[in-house]
């Protein structure tokens, strides 16, 4: 079956984003909006975005950045190709995310970025977010630390010192304990930030604040924690993997890995010596 070149991957569970992956792309759009914001990198090649009658040409490893209802249009050279992955954000999500800062509007005020480092970062992000084995928690996280990152890059957001009040700590602490009561379920940040009765956003902000640590390293450690214990008193790591939460033992390696640093079979050999 001939792959498609463009794909349209659209993820209600992940704040209704879409992701749209583009590969050996050989022809010209014209010019075109969108009712969404648009965080756009090339992978391979080189395109020429004409917008608000500038043209910028954009290259592998660089970033160009849409707002939304802006006509724009990617033109390329005769007999070449680019890749692309962008994702698209809401307007509706975008205004919850941006007044979690207490800010009432946003718009980009850069098209173009060259930063590797961030380039990586949004590569690496897309690539978890079509992970179909990552925790949605995970996935969540690891959106909106983009989104900051890109922002800070690409506009006026500046995270807010704020001081928590005992009625937020409270809140905070109370979705410690359902996390730790909970924790062989899939959470999500959704579902978190309803116990405790705040926007998404804002509670992910909140809980690294008052805990040391986001909700997402937190839930996983409980887990991780968990898995050692039981490594310690049996063997069959496949049946752990179930019990604890992941959906298979290459699943809890992966982040046993990150956590611990050795795999599963190697921290229950080690306590074997013991």
């Amino acid at each position: 079956m001939k792959e498609r070149k463009i794909q349209f991957i659209d993820l209600p569970e992940l704040f209704h984003i879409r992701i749209v992956k583009g590969k050996d792309i050989s022809h010209h759009f014209k010019p075109h909006f969108h009712r969404t914001y648009n965080i756009g990198i090339i992978t391979a090649g080189k395109v020429q975005l004409k917008i608000n009658n500038q043209q910028y040409s954009i290259s592998q490893g660089e970033l160009f950045l849409i707002n939304p209802n802006i006509p724009h249009e990617f033109e390329i050279h005769k007999n070449s190709k680019y890749s692309h992955y962008v994702i698209c954000l809401k307007e509706k999500m975008m205004d919850t995310f941006i007044r979690s800062y207490n800010k009432n509007s946003f718009q980009f005020d850069q098209i173009k970025i060259s930063n590797n480092s961030l380039y990586q970062r949004i590569n690496n992000t897309f690539e978890i977010i079509l992970d179909e084995s990552r925790l949605m928690i995970e996935k969540e996280e690891l959106l909106i630390k983009l989104l900051e990152l890109v922002l800070k890059e690409a506009g006026t957001l500046i995270e807010i010192n704020e001081t928590i009040k005992s009625d937020k700590i409270y809140q905070i602490e109370k979705v410690r304990e359902y996390i730790n009561n909970n924790w062989k379920q899939d959470l999500t940040l959704e579902h978190l930030s309803k116990v405790a009765n705040m926007s998404k956003f804002h509670f992910s902000r909140v809980f690294k604040k008052v805990i040391g640590l986001s909700p997402y390293d937190y839930f996983l450690q409980l887990k991780i924690k968990e898995v050692q214990k039981l490594l310690e008193e049996r063997s069959n790591i496949t049946e752990i993997a179930y019990e604890t939460g992941f959906y298979d033992q290459s699943h809890l390696n992966k982040y046993f890995n990150k956590f611990v640093g050795i795999s599963p079979s190697e921290y229950m050999e080690y306590h074997k010596k013991i």
